[in-house]
């Protein structure tokens, strides 16, 4: 059996292919469990082995070496050993490009090994990939210039955010570009960022001079070092040379706010609300070309509409029979899921008094009759310009930075917004409290980064368990806090039972220690009573359980509901 092959490319960098994996492809077929057989599973496992320590030993052996040569180098250049001829001083640059180059291969090497060991821990949160491609096409823009390349950057005013670990992303699509501008210099690389349902994409294409894709293929190394990463965050990568598009995940915990932007950034929803028949039908004409459009013939039909499925931005004529405009946006206004959608008012009259109570009412802008097939499109553009952008800032403004979980703010509002979905649909609603154990220790002796690698695990182990319609947040230090919709006590304190085994048996290495985890979980129902109480005597019933869990030693589950004569009790 084959298991070992003399060339090494980017497939060995990457174990696509376990030895269980291998065994199990030979089970299918129907062979036997021999000791044969699992002699061979035996070796290959231990060959695979093998191959990750031997790697792991050439990329820490050749640090050192290298180091010495550039510290070497720069010593020369710099005339610890009398004054360089020009071309002496030259062919030592050129050595000193090659030493970095190797350094960089070396650390590359090591990075992928940690990747792929699992041994890497990502600080992942919130971040606008747009920007970050931005920053990073700017910084190369002189290195196209001097490489003869066109550098093309297609990214969006709006923020567009992923879960991601920006310190290990940004070099490594450093690398990605630059890698694109050397393999095809002189010609053009083109970059383009975008939204998607639950993420964002990243293309990057390269062309030589006359126009044709290069086939000059990326470093080997870099290629896998990215792919590992993007697969490590959730994402998806591929192509390879002249083509390469990866995908990362948005942050995971707004995927509601996300969605109102419309499941599809390049053809936002629009819903047309006028009553004159050939009106509707000229606006549909005109705007069905770049938006996804929607009609209705009244205020009232046009409230159910948004309602009913919540659109990115609403054209609304303002004198309509049965509920005018004014009536309809007071009427969105005042409904949670519609208050935020940017609703734009068309009227024949444009007198200063109708413009400003439109305005007062929530209108985002106001458009008088006659307009252009153009004024009409720059008005919904940079509407819905300024919606992308508010939603964007406030995701940011209710994300915890540390863990990409919602924080203490956010949590409050959609407490409030699960307490009237249950109380109006008679459903459960579970609470849990989660409160690290023994976090001081590690701060203590580790210190506060290591405690914040800590807490950034176990929110990455809470996260791991929630279904989409769950609820997740850092309620303040080493708190969290979980709505559980549709679930009640017994079958939140089953879930809390498999998070705290989960976390005990789970180790972060710091610095090569092994660092303990441990939490302990505080479990409790929505009780009866007024929605505005029930919500928060839940959070405090389940607070007062989480101490009951502390105080019987830590790393355990407590419950406690609501009696009948309204005191809190612990069931066993």
């Amino acid at each position: 059996m084959e298991i070992a092959r003399s060339a090494m490319s980017e497939d060995d960098l990457r174990p696509e292919q376990s030895p269980d994996e291998t065994v199990r492809r030979q089970d299918a077929t129907g062979a036997p469990d021999s000791p044969d057989l699992l002699e061979a599973h035996r070796k290959l496992r231990d060959s695979a082995r093998r191959r990750e320590d031997l790697l792991s030993d050439v990329a820490r052996d050749l640090r050192g070496p290298v180091g010495s040569l550039r510290a070497e180098i720069r010593r020369l250049l710099t005339g610890a050993h009398g004054t360089l001829e020009e071309a002496q001083r030259r062919a030592l640059e050129k050595v000193e490009r090659h030493a970095i180059a190797l350094a960089d291969l070396s650390q590359d090497l090591g990075e992928l090994q940690d990747l792929t060991r699992g041994r890497a821990e990502l600080q992942r949160a919130p971040l606008d990939l747009a920007r970050l491609v931005a920053e990073i096409g700017a910084a190369l823009e002189p290195v196209a210039a001097e490489q003869h390349v066109m550098l093309s950057m297609d990214t969006p005013e709006y923020p567009v955010l992923v879960n991601a670990d920006a310190s290990r992303l940004r070099p490594a699509l450093e690398d990605l570009f630059a890698g694109a501008l050397a393999r095809s210099a002189p010609g053009a690389v083109n970059v383009r960022v975008g939204a998607f349902p639950g993420g964002a994409r990243l293309e990057v294409d390269s062309a030589n001079d006359d126009g044709r894709r290069t086939a000059r293929p990326p470093r080997a190394l870099a290629a896998a070092l990215l792919r590992e990463l993007v697969e490590l965050h959730g994402g998806t990568f591929e192509g390879g040379g002249s083509h390469v598009s990866l995908t990362l995940p948005a942050p995971a915990t707004h995927s509601a706010v996300r969605g109102s932007l419309g499941h599809d950034p390049s053809r936002p929803r629009v819903l047309v609300v006028e009553d004159d028949e050939g009106a509707r039908e000229a606006l549909a004409d005109v705007l069905s070309d770049f938006y996804e459009v929607e009609t209705t013939r009244d205020g009232v039909e046009g409230v159910d509409a948004a309602r009913l499925q919540r659109p990115d931005l609403i054209l609304m004529d303002l004198f309509m029979p049965r509920l005018d405009g004014f009536g309809a946006l007071e009427a969105l206004r005042a409904d949670p899921t519609t208050s935020d959608v940017p609703v734009i008012l068309v009227s024949g009259r444009g007198d200063d008094l109708t413009r400003a109570h439109s305005l007062d009412l929530g209108a985002i802008d106001f458009l008088q009759k006659p307009f252009s097939e153009r004024e009409l499109r720059a008005r919904i553009d940079r509407t819905l310009r300024l919606a992308r952008r508010q939603s964007q800032l406030q995701v940011l403004a209710e994300t915890d930075s540390l863990t990409g979980l919602a924080n203490r703010r956010a949590f409050h509002g959609r407490l409030a917004l699960e307490v009237k979905r249950a109380r109006r649909y008679g459903t459960p609603l579970a609470c849990l409290m989660v409160d690290m154990d023994h976090l001081k220790p590690i701060n203590d002796l580790l210190g506060h980064a290591a405690g914040d690698r800590a807490i950034a695990t176990i929110a990455e182990l809470l996260r791991g368990e929630l279904r989409e319609t769950d609820f997740g947040a850092r309620y303040g230090g080493d708190e969290f806090v979980l709505l559980l919709p549709h679930t009640t006590a017994a079958e939140g304190r089953v879930l809390a039972a498999r998070l705290c085994d989960r976390i005990r048996d789970t180790t972060l290495q710091v610095d090569g220690q092994p660092v303990a985890l441990a939490a302990s979980f505080g479990v409790s129902e929505l009780p009866d009573g007024p929605p505005e109480q029930a919500g928060e005597e839940m959070l405090r019933m389940a607070d007062a359980a989480l101490y009951e869990a502390k105080a019987a030693g830590r790393g355990r589950v407590a419950v406690q509901l609501m009696d009948e004569d309204g005191t809190g009790a612990q069931p066993q």
